[in-house]
């Protein structure tokens, strides 16, 4: 048998065997989470009203069913970084923390929202970090609005 034929023959029984596939990538896994936010706090610096750097916080507890058992908490950060008219709609750098038994997961992103209000739609945020379980985590967060004070959180894992 030639070189070229030992060769081939090599990596045929390879692949046959699985030893040159690529690994499966695990499907995104997902949990879903309630909040229920029991204090928020702002801070208006800078001129009266909303003006960029303006601040608000935000905490409260996590279940994973509404209205059950707290498993963790949130605790929320909002910097107005822009403001396009007086009363008109407010861009916020919003970094949102869950602290729960297994680690922590950090999120952040840019949000727009109506001057000095809360937000009222679905908004999805990247996940940038955590500890613990989510060691490393990335993918996305989606918080749609349940009242003025609960939210559900929807994360999906792509690691």
């Amino acid at each position: 048998m030639n070189r070229i034929a030992k060769v081939g023959t090599v990596f045929a029984t390879l692949i046959v065997a699985g030893g040159l596939v690529a690994p499966a990538i695990a499907a995104p896994q997902s949990e879903s989470y309630f909040l229920k936010r029991t204090d928020r706090q702002t801070i208006d610096l800078g001129a009266t009203g909303t003006s960029v750097g303006d601040m608000v916080f935000a905490n409260g507890s996590v279940s994973k069913k509404r209205g059950g058992a707290s498993v963790g908490t949130y605790n929320f950060r909002g910097i107005t970084v822009a403001v396009s008219i007086p009363g008109g709609r407010e861009n916020r750098d919003a970094l949102t923390q869950f602290n729960l038994k297994s680690g922590t997961v950090l999120m952040e992103r840019i949000n727009s929202v109506a001057a000095g209000t809360l937000p009222d739609t679905t908004e999805i945020y990247p996940i940038i970090g955590g500890t613990g379980k989510y060691a490393g985590a990335a993918g996305t967060v989606v918080f749609s609005v349940l009242s003025e004070s609960e939210y559900k959180a929807e994360f999906r894992f792509t690691r």
